[in-house]
Formats: structure tokens, C-alpha cells, sequence
């Protein structure tokens, strides 16, 4: 069959056209200028191409998000926020490694209770060498002492090798207190150490309505720019703000507690596009300043993104600090 110029002409235009609509149906493109006011087209003018805007299918529902560009102030941020996720996953790391020889070396608390009972033996062994050393040493003082206090009743000058015995014995003595001290405070960190495995592998192996998230099933930190994070001015401010941080995340976070460490408290993954976990680490930067950084994980879906990028999760963002700093001011009051 053969057409005439003309209407081939106009088949060629009405095909276009159709076309024309499929593509405008399909790839609808949603954006709010300065104004306010909210644009629908198929395509964003060049001059509106950094504002942020949503494409929608033809049934009106969001498929993609296109954020706005960033400021130079806000490309800094995400750099030293990127920075704060490398040493939050080296500690989420370090703790997985944990648990991994937790699950792998032992197969009953009593395991680890005779470990711990194994390493405090040695340490006690050591501990009373220490002990006889020190009494030694002490005798071996006195025994000095009361030959230099003869000479001064006698009036006759004390040997000069005989000061130097006493001074080096004398720092025998300090040396043997101070390897006891060590020794004490190294039998003291054992129990704490274990008593920590022992929770821990308790919590592994019970059952429970979650389970452990390894950092490769972690979902993708938010890209916020409004840093949840708090500075220490010293060590005891950073343990008393710690301690409320722990608060803060258990209000916030829809889901339940998963690790709580000296330096991490992670909430379970998000399993629904609704949840909202949140996260504490304490960090120390090449300024051997102690942080305390705040993250915010929804769920690899849209609805988990424009969770995470909504005014709920900003504002649990924001206010971290001035919680932390209102909480620590109400202690001192």
C-alpha cells in the first residue's frame, strides 16, 4: 500500500505525537523551583538542572530522585563525613572479627569462663613471683639501711657504693610495686573482658527476634549533611555524654539494640521501609580529639531514601548535639 506526500505527512506527525505522549507519560519529571511553586514536565530546563527533582511513572508514583547539587560547604561536609564512616566501619569490623571468634572458639560460656580461669591463673603465677620479688627487695633494703645507720653512729661516712645500693635498690622496690600495679590492673581487665564475651556470646547463640548484620549486608549510610556529631572536651565529659548518647539512640531508633560497646552502639538493620536505625560511635581523629558521631540507616529501598533524607531523620540528626550538651549542663546544675 502506497501514501500520497501529504498523508504520509500527517501519519509521520500523528506517530510522533504518540510517541511523543508515551515518553511524556512515562519519564513525567517533578521539580520545586525557588518560589516554591512545583513544576510537572518532561524535561528540566538547563537553568533548573541543579534543583532537586523526582521522576514519576505514568501511574504517578516516584522511580527515581535526583538530589540537588551540592554547595562547596556541603561537599566538604560529606568529605569529613565519609571520613567518620571509614572509622565506624573499621569499629563495626573489629566487632564482627569478634564475634566470629567468639562463635568459632567456644562452644559454652564455661569454655570461656575456664579460658578466663586459665589466663588469671598465669597472671596470678606471675603476679606472685612479683610479690616475692618485691619482699626480697624490701629485706635486701632494710638489711642496707641498717648497715648505712652503723656507720652514722659510728660517725664515719656512709660508702658511696653503699648510697648507690641503696638508691638502686630503692628503685628496685619501685619498679616491683609498679609490675605488681600492672599486673593487678591487667588481671582486672581479663575479668571485664570476658564478662563482656560472656554477654555477648550469650546474646549470639539465645534466640532472638533479629539477627547479627555483617558489614557487607549493612545498608548504605545516609548522605546527609547535617553531621550528627558531637566533640569531647576530655575524656570523662566523652564517658557521661556517651552514656546519654546510648539513651538518645534507643529513643530514636525503631529498631532494638544489637551491639552495645564501649566505643559502638548499633541498632539492628531496617527490615521495613519504616525503620530507622540508629547508630553511635566513638571516634578519635588525628587531633586526638575524642567524637562521638551519629548515623542514621533506612532500608535499600526508595521509601527507605526519601525516609532517610526526610525532615525526621534531619531533625534526629540536628539535635543529637544540643541534647547531649542540654543533658551533660543538667548534670552539673
Amino acid at each position: 500500500m502506497t501514501f500520497s506526500p501529504k498523508i504520509f505527512s500527517y501519519l509521520l506527525t500523528a506517530l510522533l505525537l504518540i510517541n511523543s505522549q508515551v515518553v511524556f507519560c512515562n519519564n513525567l519529571i517533578r521539580w520545586v523551583d525557588d518560589t516554591g511553586k512545583v513544576h510537572y514536565s518532561d524535561q528540566v530546563p538547563p537553568s533548573k538542572s541543579k534543583l532537586r527533582r523526582e521522576t514519576l511513572n505514568k501511574q504517578g508514583y516516584v522511580v527515581k530522585i535526583t538530589e540537588a547539587a551540592k554547595t562547596k560547604e556541603q561537599r566538604m561536609l560529606d568529605r569529613k563525613l565519609k571520613k567518620l564512616r571509614k572509622g565506624m566501619e573499621k569499629i563495626i569490623a573489629k566487632k564482627k572479627s569478634r564475634d566470629q571468634v567468639l562463635l568459632t572458639s567456644f562452644r559454652s560460656v564455661e569454655d570461656i569462663r575456664q579460658r578466663l580461669y586459665e589466663k588469671l591463673w598465669a597472671l596470678t603465677t606471675l603476679q606472685n613471683i612479683a610479690q616475692g620479688n618485691l619482699k626480697r627487695v624490701k629485706k635486701q633494703l632494710q638489711s642496707q639501711r641498717k648497715i648505712a645507720a652503723a656507720h652514722e653512729r659510728d660517725g664515719r661516712e656512709v660508702p658511696k657504693n653503699l648510697l648507690k645500693s641503696l638508691e638502686s635498690t630503692d628503685g628496685q622496690i619501685k619498679l616491683a610495686q609498679y609490675e605488681m600495679a600492672k599486673l593487678i590492673e591487667k588481671k582486672q581487665l581479663e575479668q571485664k573482658n570476658y564478662d563482656i564475651d560472656i554477654d555477648r556470646f550469650i546474646f549470639l547463640t539465645q534466640p532472638r527476634d533479629g539477627e547479627y548484620i555483617s558489614i557487607d549486608d549493612q545498608p548504605e549510610l545516609i548522605t546527609d549533611t547535617d553531621l550528627g556529631l558531637f566533640i569531647c572536651e576530655n575524656e570523662e565529659q566523652c564517658d557521661n555524654a556517651w552514656d546519654h548518647a546510648f539513651t538518645y539512640v534507643t529513643k530514636h531508633s525503631t529498631t532494638k539494640i544489637d551491639i552495645a560497646a564501649e566505643n559502638l552502639t548499633m541498632s539492628y538493620a531496617p527490615a521495613t521501609d519504616t525503620d530507622l536505625s540508629v547508630s553511635i560511635a566513638k571516634l578519635r581523629s588525628d587531633d586526638e580529639l575524642t567524637k562521638i558521631f551519629l548515623d542514621i540507616r533506612c532500608r535499600k529501598s526508595l521509601a527507605g531514601d526519601l525516609l532517610c533524607s526526610s525532615a525526621k531523620a534531619s531533625d534526629i540528626r540536628s539535635s543529637f548535639m544540643p541534647y547531649l550538651e542540654s543533658s551533660l549542663k543538667s548534670e552539673n546544675d
